[in-house]
C-alpha cells in the first residue's frame, strides 16, 4: 500500500464519512432494488474509511516511533514558549513529570523544576539557562552544560519561522574527552617539534663549526705548492667536505620547512650575482666530470629583483646539483626567461636542462616525495638522501610559484620553475649588467677576526689574505671590544659563541661606544642557520650574518658589500651639513642604515617610508603616554615592542635601544620601573623626529 500525505488522507476520510451518512439516510426511503446499489456504495465507503483510518494511524505510529527513537532529546515549542511535543529522550534526560511533558507546558516551569531537582541543572545555573533562552530568541544558538553528575551536554536552540523553536539536548562527554586527548596530544607533538627544532639549531652550529675548519683549511692547502699526489688527496677532501656540506644544508632547510619556520624574506638582489655565486660553488664538480655549464638569459629580463634571493639560490643549487649528479656526458644548461611582465611585477621561468639518464615514467609521481630517488639502483650509484627536489617544491610553493619537469629516458631531463618577483622602479637590462660586471678589487683594509677557535681564526685569516685583506685576531668578545677601541678596522668578523663575552654581547658593547668606532660593520659568523636567529642578531646591532662554514666567495661578497661599497656611503655622509651631523648623532641615528635604505629604495620611496614611520612613532608616543598614565604595563610593553622594531629598522637606535630596555623591564615584572622611564622615551622620540626633520623627512 502506497503512502499518502496526511492532508490527502484527511480529505479522503471526510469524503467517505459524507458518502456513508447520505447513503444511510436514503436507505430508509428506497425500494429494495434501488437500496441494493446504495448499500454497495455505502459498504465501499465504509471499507475505504477503515482502510484510510488504519493507514493514517500506521503512519502516525511510525512517525512517533521514529521521533522517540532519536538519541538526542528534542522538544518543539511555540512562540509563547509552550511545549508542542517532545520525544522520549528529552523526557528521560530531564526526568520531567507527566504534567510538564504534556503539550502546553511552559519551558520556564520545566527549567525551574529540573533546577530544583538538581539532576540536570542546579539552582546556581538556573539564571544561566534562562539567560540562554532569552538571548537565543529568533536565532540559532548553543552552549555546553556540565551536569552535576559530570556529564557534558550540548543544548541547542533553533528557531522555526512562524511556529516557535526547537530545543535539542545531546550528550557530548565522549566527544569532549576525545577532544581533550587530541589537544593534549597536539601539545605534546608541538613540544616535541620545538625540541626537534632546538636540537636542529644546536646540530647546525656543532656541524658547521668543524666543517668550517675542514673546508677552509683544504681550500688554503690547495693554494700552496703541492705535488700531484698531495693535490689529489686535498682535492678529494675538499670534494667530500663540500658534498657533506650540501647534505647538512639540505637537512637543515628541510627541517625549517617541516617545522613551519621557513619564511619569505624580500630584499633587492642582482640576478647575475645569484647565478654566478651558485656556479662558483658547483662548477668545479661539473668540470671534474667534463661537463660544461652554459646559461642563457633573456635579454629583456631586468638585472635587479626584489624577492627571496636565498630561497631562489637554494632552488637553483638543488636543480643544478641534481643535473650534474645524474649526467655523465654532454652538458648542463641554465635558462632564464620572463613569462609575464607588468610595470613592477614579473614572473621568471628558470629551466635547468641536462643530457643525463632521464627519469623512468613510473617514477614521475614519486619524484617530489622526500627521501625518494628514481629507484634503488639510482640511490646506490649516485648517492644522496633524495630530498633535494622535495626542498625545491616546498620552497617554490613558499614563493607562490610552480615547479615541473619533462624527461626523455636515457636522453636527459629539464626541470623548470616559475616564480613571481617585484621589479624596482629603476633597474637596467640584465645584458648591461653582464657587460659592465667586473670583479671588485679590495683595497688594503684591515679586518678584525674575533673567534675563540684557533682553526677558525686561521681559516678566516687565510681566506682574507687570499682575497687581498689584512687581518688581526681577537680570541673572545672582550678582546674584540678592546681592539676596536684601540685601532681602526674596516670590519669585524665576529663569532657568535665565545667565552668571557660572546659575539652578541660584544656587538652591543661596541654599539654603546661614544666614539665613531660604534658604527663599524660587524659581520656575525655563526653556525646557527635559521632566519629567526639571523633576525635576532640584526636586532642586537649586527650588520650582517655569514654562515659557517665560511666560503671564499661568500666572504668576498659580504666584504664588498660592507667595506668596498661603503666608500660612496661615507661620501654621502660627509656631505651632510654640521647641523645635520649633530642632529643625527644626538638622536643616535645610524648613518649606515640610512645610506643602505637610500641605496636600496631610492630617495622617493625612502621619504614615503620615513613619513609613515614618523606618523607611526607619534601614534606609539600617544599610546605610551596613556599606558604610563594608567600604569598599563601590558599596553606599555606592546607599544614599546612595536616601536623598538620599527625604529631599529630605520636606524634610529637611540629610540630602539631605549624601547627594548623598557620591554625587558615589563617582561621581568618591573613595570613600575618602565613607567618611570616614560618621560625619557617621550623625549627620545621627539628628538629623533626633529633630527629626521633636519634631513628633510617631515
Amino acid at each position: 500500500m502506497s503512502e499518502k500525505p496526511l492532508n490527502e488522507i484527511n480529505k479522503n476520510l471526510e469524503s467517505s464519512r459524507l458518502v456513508i451518512f447520505e447513503g444511510l439516510s436514503k436507505l430508509i426511503e428506497m425500494s429494495e432494488e434501488a437500496a441494493t446499489d446504495t448499500i454497495m456504495d455505502v459498504m465501499g465507503a465504509i471499507d475505504e474509511y477503515f482502510r484510510q483510518t488504519q493507514t493514517s494511524e500506521a503512519q502516525s505510529n511510525l512517525l512517533e516511533k521514529a521521533f522517540n527513537s532519536l538519541s538526542p532529546g528534542f522538544a518543539l515549542y511555540d512562540n509563547e514558549e509552550r511545549l508542542i511535543l517532545c520525544n522520549a529522550a528529552l523526557k528521560t534526560a530531564l526526568n520531567l513529570p507527566s504534567e510538564l511533558a504534556q503539550p502546553g507546558a511552559s519551558i520556564r516551569d520545566q527549567i525551574t523544576y529540573i533546577s530544583q531537582a538538581g539532576e540536570f541543572l542546579t539552582e546556581s545555573s538556573l539564571e544561566l539557562f534562562n539567560s540562554f533562552i532569552d538571548t537565543a530568541k529568533g536565532k540559532p544558538a548553543f552552549f555546553e552544560h556540565y551536569r552535576p553528575s559530570g556529564e557534558i551536554v550540548e543544548i541547542r536552540h533553533d528557531p522555526l519561522e512562524d511556529i516557535g523553536f526547537i530545543l535539542s539536548i545531546r550528550g557530548i562527554t565522549d566527544y569532549k574527552n576525545k577532544e581533550r586527548e587530541l589537544t593534549k596530544a597536539l601539545q605534546i607533538a608541538e613540544h616535541a617539534n620545538q625540541a626537534k627544532s632546538e636540537f636542529m639549531s644546536a646540530v647546525s652550529h656543532e656541524l658547521r663549526t668543524p666543517m668550517n675548519g675542514v673546508i677552509g683549511m683544504t681550500e688554503l692547502l690547495l693554494q700552496t705548492n703541492l705535488d700531484n699526489t698531495q693535490a689529489d688527496f686535498a682535492k678529494s677532501i675538499q670534494d667530500s667536505a663540500q658534498a657533506l656540506q650540501i647534505e647538512i644544508n639540505e637537512i637543515l632547510t628541510f627541517s625549517d620547512l617541516e617545522f613551519g619556520k621557513a619564511q619569505v624574506h624580500s630584499e633587492e638582489f642582482e640576478l647575475v650575482d645569484v647565478i654566478e655565486a651558485t656556479l662558483l660553488f658547483l662548477r668545479a664538480r661539473a668540470e671534474a666530470k667534463g661537463l660544461p655549464i652554459d646559461y642563457k638569459i633573456d635579454p629583456l629580463l631586468p638585472s635587479t629583483f626584489i624577492g627571496d634571493s636565498e630561497s631562489f639560490r637554494k632552488i637553483l643549487t638543488n636543480l643544478l646539483s641534481n643535473a650534474i649528479k645524474f649526467t655523465d656526458k654532454g652538458k648542463v644548461t641554465i635558462s632564464l626567461s620572463q613569462m609575464l611582465r607588468t610595470r613592477n611585477l614579473i614572473t621568471v621561468k628558470l629551466e635547468v636542462t641536462d643530457t643525463g639518464i632521464g627519469i623512468q615514467p613510473e617514477m614521475a609521481d614519486k619524484l617530489f616525495s622526500a627521501f625518494t630517488q628514481g629507484d634503488s639502483s639510482t640511490a646506490r650509484k649516485y648517492g644522496g638522501m633524495g630530498i633535494g627536489l622535495t626542498l625545491c617544491q616546498k620552497l617554490v610553493e613558499l614563493l607562490k610559484g610552480e615547479i615541473g619537469f619533462r624527461s626523455d629516458l636515457g636522453k636527459g631531463s629539464t626541470f623548470w620553475v616559475t616564480i613571481p618577483f617585484t621589479v624596482p622602479d629603476e633597474t637596467v637590462p640584465i645584458t648591461t649588467k653582464l657587460q659592465s660586471k667586473k670583479e671588485a678589487r679590495p683595497s688594503n683594509h684591515l679586518i678584525l677576526v674575533a673567534d675563540d677557535n684557533t682553526i677558525n681564526r686561521q681559516v678566516a685569516q687565510g681566506l682574507l689574505k687570499s682575497i687581498g685583506y689584512e687581518s688581526e685576531i681577537a680570541s673572545d668578545g672582550l678582546e674584540a671590544l678592546k681592539a676596536v677601541q684601540g685601532k681602526s678596522y674596516a670590519a669585524v668578523l665576529m663569532d657568535v659563541e665565545m667565552p668571557q663575552m660572546d659575539g652578541i654581547e660584544a656587538t652591543k658593547a661596541i654599539r654603546a661606544l661614544t666614539s665613531s668606532e660604534k658604527n663599524i660593520p660587524i659581520i656575525a659568523v655563526t653556525g646557527h642557520s635559521t632566519k629567526e636567529d639571523f633576525e635576532q642578531f640584526l636586532i642586537h646591532g649586527v650588520s650582517d650574518c655569514l654562515p659557517k662554514p665560511i666560503k671564499r666567495e661568500s666572504l668576498n661578497a659580504i666584504l664588498i658589500k660592507w667595506v668596498e661599497n661603503s666608500s660612496e656611503d661615507h661620501q654621502q655622509k660627509s656631505n651632510l651639513g654640521t647641523e645635520n651631523q649633530e642632529a643625527l648623532e644626538g638622536a643616535e641615528i645610524n648613518q649606515d642604515t640610512l645610506a643602505e635604505l637610500r641605496q636600496a629604495l631610492g630617495d622617493d620611496i625612502l621619504a614615503d617610508l620615513m613619513q609613515a614611520f614618523i606618523e607611526d612613532a607619534r601614534n606609539r608616543q600617544r599610546e605610551i603616554k596613556r599606558a604610563v598614565e594608567t600604569s598599563d604595563y601590558k599596553l606599555l610593553e606592546e607599544e614599546c615592542h612595536s616601536l623598538q622594531g620599527a625604529s631599529g629598522n630605520m636606524g634610529i637606535m637611540g629610540v630602539s635601544e631605549f624601547a627594548r630596555n623598557m620591554v625587558a623591564l615589563c617582561r621581568s615584572e618591573k613595570g613600575a620601573e618602565a613607567v618611570a622611564l616614560g618621560p625619557e622615551i617621550d623625549d627620545r622620540i621627539n628628538q629623533a623626529i626633529t633630527a629626521l626633520g633636519t634631513l628633510g623627512f617631515q
